[in-house]
This record gives structure tokens, C-alpha cells and sequence, in this order.
């Protein structure tokens, strides 16, 4: 065997395939979402993403489907789920020796791309670049790079707390919008609001006393409904009340701003829909760590990291040797080294 010619693996060139007859499969069963999303996805394999070298040895690749936000909203409660089925299928017809998918993403679409057999199925649905982050989004400085966006639905007179509340999110890399604090004075206020509720990827409503009285809070915590994306009641006076009534608020009379932040981190961790998004944006802030303290802090949360790409564990990686706020943290020092060697597969 000559070691220097790359492995030749079977599986990834059999894939459009082999979606394609999971496509019929899932219509003979009936099932339109499982269908919607193998139909919709634009795909990606990441070769050998991981190895086990039990019964001569299996190559695990990493099949990456990216969605239109349409069907993702759909799914996200669910993704998980979804994910397993997809995989499990995919390995029963593809049938290849020594090869599999080790895993599925399941993520959102940044372009539109359609092939015959997508169209020829009659479930495929085109993206809606209404609800779909723009390159103007980004551009605005409405949002923090490389951040989670986290709309802040408030009233002015909580402001000054609101404020202190996004500054203790940004320790884990969640940007959040707060309007009387981001929109410039010469900017069209009702636009650029607009523009991010268009592109947030959840929203957290502080449930002052005052809360109803606004004429727009109502109206952005019905946007967030609309566009499914996770919605966090923070408890300030009010239950939640009509489209958020049955979720469960976070308590936070009394609670500082770090303890607040730390808690809504913690709930958005449970949410499916965004655990590859707040992998990346936590480990691209754990880069950035500007304190040992930060780095400390952070570590909790890269210790729960999971089955992430290898192009993520190297960033990790790449923040042990290049901040010194990580690699000279105490806990950071004691603690990472575990963590690699378990995300690549090698404790």
C-alpha cells in the first residue's frame, strides 16, 4: 500500500444517490417532514470525521444538511431526532464495508440549491430571504461577529439593567440587541429593528410590570413566535402571558446581571436547534478570552463540547497556544487537554 495517496472512500460519491431513494422511502411512508428535509438539504461529507478500530477498523464520515429556515423552524424542537433517523437509514442503504456516517448536522441553508430529482419530488420548498440573515445584517453592526443573536424585547425604563445584562452575555459569546442602546439616532429606529428580529436567532423578553403597555414588545416577542425561533421569559414583575403563557420563566428580580446571563446561557444549551451555533461561538470566544478568570468561566461550558468537526476541535486547539489568558488559566491548563483528546476520539 502506498501511504502516500489519500484513502478513496465509497460512501461520500454514493450520496446523491442514496438521498434520493431515501426520498422515496420517506414518501412511501408518508413522511413529509423526514421527506421535506433529505429533499431541501444542501449536503457536505466530511471524510473519515471519525475512525473505530474495532473489527478491522470502520470509517465514520460527517454528513453535513443545510435547510431552508422554513423547514428548519419546523423541525428545530426535534432535530436530534431527526438527525438519528436520517443517519440510521442512510447506513442501512448505502451497505458499504468499513465505511458509515458517524453523524448528521442538521443546519440552516445559506443559499438555495436545487437539483432535478429535488424538484421532480413536489416537497421542495424555496427559502424565504424574508426571515433569512442578509449580508446587510451583518454589516449594520447590529450584531457582534461571530456571535449568537439574542434579541432583547424590553421597555425603556428597564434600559440601564437591560444594558448591564448584555454586557454580561457577550462573556459567552451571545450579541444581543438592545434597541435604545444600538440603533443610531440617525437611523429609521422602526427598520433596523425590524432588521433584527429578521435576523436574531432567539429573543429573551424582560417581563417588567410595564411590558404590555409598549406598542412594539408584544409585536417582537409575536415575531420570534413567528419565526420559531427559542424564546426566553425573564420573569421582572409579570408571568409570561398569551403566545410565551406555557413557558416557564426565568426568575429575575433580585439577580444580578453575570447570574441572569449565566442562567439564560444555560438555557439556551438546552435548546437543539442551537448546539452547533453556541459550540462555535462559544469556542471562537474562548479564543478571544480577555482574563484567566474569563477562560476559567468558559471552560465549564467547553467540557460539555460534542461531537463537533475537527475543524472546531483544532480552534480549540489553536486558543490553547496562541491566548495566553487560556492556556496559563488554571483550569483551563487542567482541564483542555482531556477535552481534545476525547473530542478527537482518543480517550
Amino acid at each position: 500500500m502506498n501511504y502516500d495517496q489519500p484513502k478513496k472512500f465509497e460512501l461520500p460519491p454514493k450520496m446523491e444517490k442514496i438521498l434520493a431513494s431515501l426520498s422515496n422511502y420517506y414518501a412511501h411512508q408518508r413522511n413529509t417532514v423526514l421527506q421535506k428535509i433529505v429533499v431541501n438539504s444542501k449536503y457536505t461529507v466530511r471524510e473519515n470525521f471519525r475512525y473505530d478500530n474495532w473489527n478491522g477498523g470502520t470509517y465514520g464520515h460527517a454528513l453535513y444538511l443545510k435547510m431552508p429556515s422554513t423547514i428548519f423552524q419546523e423541525i428545530v424542537v426535534k432535530v436530534d431526532e431527526y438527525a438519528s433517523e436520517i443517519r440510521e437509514r442512510i447506513n442501512i442503504f448505502a451497505n458499504v464495508q468499513n465505511e458509515n456516517i458517524a453523524i448528521i448536522f442538521l443546519e440552516l441553508l445559506e443559499e438555495d440549491v436545487v437539483s432535478d430529482w429535488r424538484e421532480a419530488s413536489g416537497q421542495l420548498i424555496h427559502s424565504n430571504a424574508a426571515v433569512r440573515p442578509t449580508d446587510d445584517d451583518h454589516a449594520s453592526g447590529l450584531w457582534t461577529p461571530n456571535y449568537l443573536k439574542l434579541f432583547l424585547s424590553h421597555k425603556a425604563d428597564y434600559k440601564c439593567e437591560t444594558a448591564a445584562f448584555k454586557d454580561a452575555m457577550a462573556e459567552y459569546g451571545v450579541s444581543c440587541f438592545v434597541a435604545h442602546q444600538d440603533i443610531e439616532p440617525t437611523k429609521e429606529w422602526q427598520v433596523e429593528i425590524e432588521r433584527a428580529l429578521r435576523s436574531m436567532e432567539a429573543l429573551a423578553a424582560l417581563l417588567t410590570t410595564t411590558f404590555s403597555d409598549s406598542n412594539w414588545t408584544d409585536q417582537e416577542v409575536g415575531a420570534a413566535v413567528g419565526r420559531k425561533v427559542p424564546i426566553i421569559p425573564i420573569k421582572l414583575g409579570i408571568d409570561p402571558y398569551g403566545f410565551i403563557g406555557k413557558i416557564q420563566a426565568v426568575q429575575g428580580n433580585g439577580v444580578e446581571a453575570p447570574d441572569l446571563a449565566l442562567k439564560v446561557y444555560n438555557l439556551l444549551w438546552k435548546d437543539p436547534g442551537l448546539k452547533f451555533r453556541l459550540s462555535e461561538t462559544l469556542i471562537h470566544r474562548f479564543k478571544t478570552a480577555n482574563s484567566y478568570a474569563h477562560a476559567n468561566k468558559l471552560m465549564a461550558f467547553v467540557e460539555k463540547l460534542e461531537d463537533i468537526p475537527t475543524h472546531m476541535i483544532d480552534e480549540l486547539d489553536e486558543a490553547w497556544k496562541t491566548n495566553r489568558q487560556v492556556s496559563d488559566a488554571r483550569e483551563v491548563k487542567n482541564r483542555l487537554p482531556p477535552v481534545l483528546n476525547r473530542l478527537r476520539g482518543l480517550a
